[in-house]
């Protein structure tokens, strides 16, 4: 690790720039700051935009302003040029700059932003499935409800001429079947008795 490296400190920087300029205008803006923090020999850590925000109070007859907000390793003293520049900068409005370590280990921030990318991935992914989980849930209720209302609807939906009619014991048929034709034999017998008699009353 060179003497450099050793006298690097992690600061955080906030820029608030005018809320009139342009995308390309803006990030030409960042860039040109970022530029002297690297020529400087420090690097660019870390950089969020905030975005387009309504201000507490004008500044510079302006009402709103791009907020970004910058995580530096840089050398004593060279962000001091950087703030020179910026405060005969019209386009800019406010900054803030906060001293966070007097150190920068280089690799122990690469294996600290490394480990921060894989907690994330890991709670997107959980993320996911928990949604997935959730619509799959939905989606098998929805298909209850559904099933439920049309096993509800079959007798109503079913035309007459199909409605089930009272079940006959085929053993009931057959027993009435019986009964019918033992009726009709005696029928039968007591006329062939009545005759029997008339024809012995003639003779």
């Amino acid at each position: 690790m060179s003497q450099e490296s050793q006298n690097l400190r992690e600061y955080e920087f906030t820029l608030i720039t005018s809320g009139q300029l342009t995308d390309s205008q803006r990030d030409q803006l960042h860039s040109q700051y970022e530029n002297m923090v690297v020529d400087g020999g420090g690097s660019v850590l870390k950089k969020d935009q905030w975005g387009l925000m309504k201000l507490a109070h004008p500044i510079k007859k302006q009402f709103r302003g791009h907020y970004v907000c910058y995580q530096f390793a840089s050398l004593p003293g060279q962000l001091s040029h950087v703030e020179d520049k910026m405060k005969i900068d019209p386009d800019v409005l406010r900054y803030l700059n906060i001293k966070l370590s007097d150190t920068h280990n280089a690799q122990q921030w690469a294996e600290e932003q490394s480990r921060l990318a894989e907690l994330e991935e890991q709670n997107e992914l959980s993320e996911n499935s928990e949604d997935i989980e959730d619509s799959l849930n939905i989606m098998t209720e929805e298909s209850s409800i559904e099933l439920s209302d049309a096993t509800g609807d079959t007798d109503n939906k079913r035309p007459s001429s199909l409605k089930s009619e009272p079940s006959v014991d085929p053993l009931d048929e057959t027993s009435l079947s019986l009964e019918s034709k033992s009726t009709e034999s005696e029928v039968e017998d007591s006329s062939d008795t009545s005759q029997s008699v008339e024809g012995d009353s003639t003779t």
